[in-house]
């Protein structure tokens, strides 16, 4: 579900975040000998599952469950991780009332109904628990963070990375990703009665960094790398959308090119929020 979850993008975002975990998380899976139930931590779509590994070594007292359509493939999990495959789309209801803590990144391109898993979220984390959340929305910005947007299917043109990314994006929605789950994800987790002290932030980073510096400490490399990796992931999308090879390729040599010249700065917009479920 996870369609560019790689190991260095984890580690980007870990400084784009600047933060490990989300500020209440720790204090939510602290452990508590008073409780009869074991702490608990579900991650949705978990990708290569370094989220969830870091999580389960850093509280190896609680229960952490990996939920993907493929297993882990970590030879060596710790003993407190379990990988299930399972499809979020199917629903959530074996989960209900089973977790403090459950989070979601990147997903959006394989969840056809994200405002429906926000509400049955709700019910899968306990009272008084956290969901984190976290999504691009499958545009690209300007240096003045602007969305580079165009008129006609057809119109190919610079900017290229703005233009794959629109090809990109009406082929997630064919497949029945949920395009505008990020731009929504505030309002979806702000309108469910069960949830109380939600938080949005929003991250910009560099797809194309220009003369742009970084203050999140000098990531553009990294970026680079894992912008290639995504551009090479959403080669099968494009051309499962039914777009020419011959057009393909020559949208990925241009968005190459453009890279390299790193002339013209584009940001891709990530947005996050968290929630308590109300007790």
């Amino acid at each position: 579900m996870n369609c560019i979850g790689t190991d260095l993008q984890h580690q980007i975002l870990l400084k784009i975040l600047g933060e490990k975990y989300a500020s209440c998380m720790v204090e939510i899976l602290e452990e508590d000998e008073t409780s009869v139930e074991r702490k608990s931590c579900l991650d949705l779509g978990c990708g290569t599952g370094m989220w969830i590994i870091d999580v389960a070594r850093d509280f190896p007292h609680i229960e952490a469950v990996a939920v993907d359509l493929i297993p882990l493939r970590e030879i060596e999990l710790p003993q407190n991780l379990r990988s299930e495959v399972d499809d979020i789309n199917l629903g959530l209801e074996h989960y209900f009332s089973g977790f403090d803590v459950v989070h979601a990144r990147l997903i959006a391109a394989g969840i056809s109904d994200y405002h429906h898993m926000i509400d049955q979220l709700a019910h899968v984390v306990r009272p008084g628990g956290l969901i984190d959340l976290s999504e691009f929305d499958f545009y690209i910005y300007d240096i003045n963070h602007q969305k580079v947007l165009f008129d006609g299917d057809g119109d190919i043109r610079a900017p290229w990375w703005a233009r794959w990314m629109y090809f990109f994006r009406n082929a997630v929605k064919e497949k029945g990703g949920d395009v505008d789950a990020a731009t929504n994800l505030h309002t979806w987790v702000c309108s469910n009665s069960l949830f109380e002290n939600v938080a949005y932030k929003e991250h910009w980073l560099p797809i194309v960094p220009g003369l742009h510096t970084s203050q999140t400490g000098n990531i553009e490399e990294n970026m680079k790398s894992n912008v290639l990796t995504f551009l090479g992931a959403g080669r099968l999308s494009l051309l499962g959308n039914g777009m020419p090879e011959v057009l393909v390729t020559r949208l990925e040599r241009e968005a190459l090119r453009e890279l390299e010249e790193n002339k013209i700065l584009q940001f891709t917009r990530l947005q996050c929020v968290t929630g308590r479920r109300k007790l």
